[in-house]
């Protein structure tokens, strides 16, 4: 019966995953880095938004003003949110202070005078005027996507000011980041037709209440020019008052030119206007441009119109749309662009599907060959396991990005570890004569608790990076996430059920396995002095290296830039890029070549991505090419990014000390309180320490941390946070000798390493512990040895087959996470290495010292005795 529910959970589970999964195609998002698209993150400069409020504020002053006959001599805004108004006679002053204090509410006296008073908006209503901007970008934001007519858009605010949108599958990439970024403030302002005050206009003494704006014309002969206008500050209609525009052509040139309607009251005010100013000209504007200045002919009565211009009918649509979405209550600022081609997107996906593909090819032939039928069945739950993770998924309608199909090739790896340690626990049973029922039974109990451990920590430290990571980083960390606990349940559930079943067989009484490995007694322990120096020198040439190149370490990610891939039709050379841009004056950029010369990748720390390519464009004519890839990562978004990496692995260290502390000593409350410390203060440094002073902050916490490991007795946990340093430095060392740079994926690969490293250390952790109760009468070092030797095969053929899985994203999963599988590679052989030779030595060494310690305290309580038998 106990077997049959256990049937049955396992058929609804894997029947549910497979019905959410099916078609694929469908229920599967692809990220934009598998279909293409564009990745905005969007400033609101609500700091405008305010500066709008003060000038319409200051207008509103000095109508009232006007009204009640209050003499002044000039009202003036200054700054973003202050008022100045100097008075002609003191009286006046003081009349208009109680008149300002009684109508303008939102106003506070900052400074008063005999004739001059300040004033300055109020915090809460600052707040509220930067709130309801945001709000009202993100709306008009909304309406644009909406009829520009992309499938499956992204639009969410992002804290106080910002905006992320995403736009999967979309082709013109240039002309959406045109329509989002356009503030689209439409004014009708009438024009001045005296020249001689447009003259003095332009020479810099505009007469009160006007200003020059330029509209842009085209002439065959001279090309193109900007005519001035001088037109009123203070425009006669906006377009607030707007409710439709469409394109149309004009009934004469047929040409394309937008079509508008006002609102009932906007019809009003433009029938006033245009019956008061015939043969005036009214000046369109948009965005401070004049796109048309028409001469009033006769009153319009029905609140319609038209905008000119030298519009394509693309133009004319998009600005159309633009319109009628509304405009924008601020400026917007582009501070994050990424702009995927869809061939690449495509590229993505067939180099994705094929490292995939033959990394779990590897991994289940291997694990047939070693295990036979024991092989069989791990490799039937690794294909449930891999089910389960797309269902999880497509049930969450979470997105599928590259670093995601690396994670589920990474999960691929780890899935194999739970299984060969079950499996070589079994072998152990065996071994020692019992019977295949009661060790298939027994393997699987000893085995569970590491598994569970080993699992839990890998969870955290990807949870974490989900925390604090954006976009791809987060799809890697979500779907390593639904690995882990897919893999639990495939192998403590799916394999032990199937097992159980075959047990209910008579005739199941062998279960043949390969041995490579026999019984070693190999002394690690004796050989950990070497160890040490080797990773000394190691760590000591890497953060030499490190430090030598200086910034040259982080790539456009942390420091903001443009990374811009291009893909020609014929090779080129790095020599040709070079001497191109060189002319634009950016010969210092980084060039790859790569995809047999075709390809090439141009890393910019100055944000001139668009200015590079056009100009390659316009020198290279014999070798045309495709924009592959677009990455502008603005200061800002460059600052925070490495704030959250820098949060990402500091929280990490902090969790596994806990847990660890937790699993093997009993002390989690101690530890959960001290690390809390440890973690407000890394929080406060971290936020408001520069940059630059964040590596040293860390190794000083790290270093509070050991000292507090010490002194409250978490061995094990110093152990384990000594060897996840010395994995990511000896990692970011090998970076830095190879010229590779730190990005987002390569902190997910990082913090992967930890997992992975923390995964293997606790699994001898795990036999260290439990052989201290068997081996009581034992030296520690003998039973650190013992246990490094018991664990051995597992830890060799767990990093085998994880390697496998990561080579072939290396070799095979394309330029775009190359450095991601890079840190891999070299992550998982020293994180098997450090478990051996760093993690467990440190157990010893610190039992060592402390029983020395002991041993030095009970010898000076015994002192020298006098004659009486009194001690000294």
């Amino acid at each position: 019966k106990n077997l049959l529910w256990k049937f049955l959970g396992i058929t609804i589970v894997v029947g549910f995953a497979i019905w959410k999964l099916v078609p694929p195609d469908k229920t599967i998002n692809l990220g934009l880095d598998l279909q293409g698209g564009m990745h905005l993150v969007l400033q609101v400069e609500t700091g405008k938004a305010v500066e709008f409020e003060t000038d319409r504020v200051n207008k509103d002053i000095q109508k009232t003003l006007d009204e009640k006959d209050i003499r002044y001599d000039s009202i003036q805004t200054r700054g973003e949110d202050e008022l100045v108004i100097v008075f002609t006679h003191s009286d006046s002053r003081y009349r208009a202070g109680d008149l300002i204090a009684k109508a303008f509410t939102t106003l506070q006296v900052q400074q008063e005078e005999t004739k001059k008073l300040v004033y300055k908006l109020k915090e809460a209503e600052v707040k509220r005027i930067a709130a309801r901007a945001h709000k009202q970008a993100l709306e008009v934001i909304r309406k644009r996507v909406d009829r520009f007519g992309v499938s499956e858009p992204s639009i969410q605010s992002q804290g106080k000011d910002r905006i992320v949108v995403q736009l999967p599958g979309i082709k013109d990439l240039a002309r959406a980041e045109r329509i989002l970024k356009k503030t689209a403030l439409l004014e009708f302002r009438l024009v001045s037709d005296d020249t001689e005050k447009l003259k003095e206009a332009l020479e810099g003494t505009p007469p009160p209440g006007y200003e020059v704006l330029y509209m842009i014309v085209y002439d065959k002969n001279t090309g193109e020019q900007q005519i001035p206008f001088l037109v009123k500050k203070k425009p006669e209609l906006t377009g607030a008052h707007l409710v439709d525009a469409r394109p149309t052509f004009g009934s004469q040139l047929n040409q394309p030119e937008v079509s508008f309607t006002l609102d009932r009251s906007g019809g009003k005010i433009f029938s006033v206007v245009t019956e008061k100013n015939i043969e005036r000209k009214l000046a369109i504007i948009l965005d401070g441009e004049i796109q048309s200045a028409p001469v009033i002919r006769s009153k319009i009565p029905s609140g319609r119109g038209v905008i000119t211009g030298r519009f394509s009918p693309e133009e004319a649509k998009d600005l159309a749309v633009i319109l009628t979405a509304g405009a924008l209550p601020a400026p917007v600022k582009i501070l994050q662009n990424i702009r995927i081609g869809p061939s690449l997107g495509r590229d993505s996906i067939r180099k994705g599907i094929t490292s995939a593909l033959f990394g779990f090819a590897v991994v289940i032939i291997f694990m047939m060959i070693y295990y036979l039928l024991a092989g069989v069945i791990a490799d039937f739950a690794l294909c449930l396991n891999i089910i389960l993770i797309l269902g999880a998924l497509a049930f969450l309608k979470a997105t599928l990005t590259l670093p995601g199909i690396a994670g589920i090739i990474l999960t691929i790896g780890m899935a194999v570890d739970a299984n060969v340690l079950i499996f070589e626990r079994i072998r152990e049973e065996m071994s020692i004569g019992k019977r295949v029922r009661t060790a298939i039974e027994t393997g699987f109990d000893r085995a569970k608790i590491t598994i569970l451990d080993a699992n839990i920590t890998t969870f955290f430290t990807a949870a974490v990076l989900y925390t604090v990571g954006t976009g791809p980083v987060q799809g890697f960390a979500v779907t390593l996430m639904w690995g882990i606990v897919s893999s639990l349940f495939t192998s403590l559930i799916v394999s032990r059920t199937i097992f159980e079943m075959m047990g209910l067989r008579k005739s199941f009484e062998k279960l043949r396995m390969l041995s490579f490995f026999g019984k070693t007694n190999i002394d690690f322990i004796g050989r950990r002095y070497y160890a040490y120096i080797i990773s000394g020198v190691l760590i000591l040439a890497g953060m030499t290296m490190f430090s030598i190149r200086g910034s040259q370490n982080f790539g456009v990610d942390f420091t903001g830039g443009d990374l811009i891939q291009l893909r020609f039709e014929k090779p080129v050379t790095a020599d040709l890029i070079r001497e191109k841009i060189t002319e634009i004056g950016y010969g210092d950029s980084t060039i790859q070549m790569f995809g047999d010369n075709q390809e090439v990748l141009i890393r910019t720390k100055f944000e001139k991505g668009q200015e590079i390519e056009d100009h390659l464009k316009e020198s290279i004519t014999d070798n045309p090419f495709e924009e592959r890839r677009l990455e502008r990562i603005g200061p800002a978004i460059g600052s925070d990014l490495r704030q959250k990496a820098v949060y990402a692995l500091f929280y990490a260290m902090l969790v596994i000390i806990v847990y660890v502390a937790w699993r093997f000593g009993g002390k989690g409350a101690e530890a959960l309180i001290t690390m809390g410390i440890a973690g407000g203060l890394g929080w406060l440094a971290i936020k408001y320490l520069p940059f630059t002073y964040h590596f040293f902050f860390v190794i000083v916490i790290f270093l509070l941390a050991l000292a507090i490991c010490w002194m409250l007795k978490f061995e094990f946990a110093m152990g384990a946070i000594i060897a996840l340093v010395h994995d990511v430095l000896i990692t970011l060392g090998f970076f830095a000798f190879t010229g590779r740079e730190l990005s987002l994926p390569v902190v997910a690969a990082l913090l992967t390493i930890i997992g992975y490293s923390l995964n293997d250390t606790i699994v001898v952790f795990d036999r260290i512990r439990e052989d201290m109760k068997l081996m009581k009468k034992s030296n520690l070092d003998i039973i650190i040895n013992t246990s490094i030797n018991q664990t051995l095969s597992r830890t060799i053929l767990t990093s085998l087959t994880t390697l496998f899985v990561v080579a072939s994203l290396y070799f095979f999963g394309g330029k775009v996470i190359n450095d991601f599988a890079f840190a891999l590679l070299i992550g998982v052989m020293v994180g098997t290495y450090s478990s051996i030779y760093v993690a467990s030595p440190i157990i010893l060494e610190w039992h060592r010292k402390a029983a020395n310690a002991t041993l030095e305290l009970e010898t000076a309580g015994k002192g020298k005795k006098n004659k009486k038998g009194k001690k000294k």
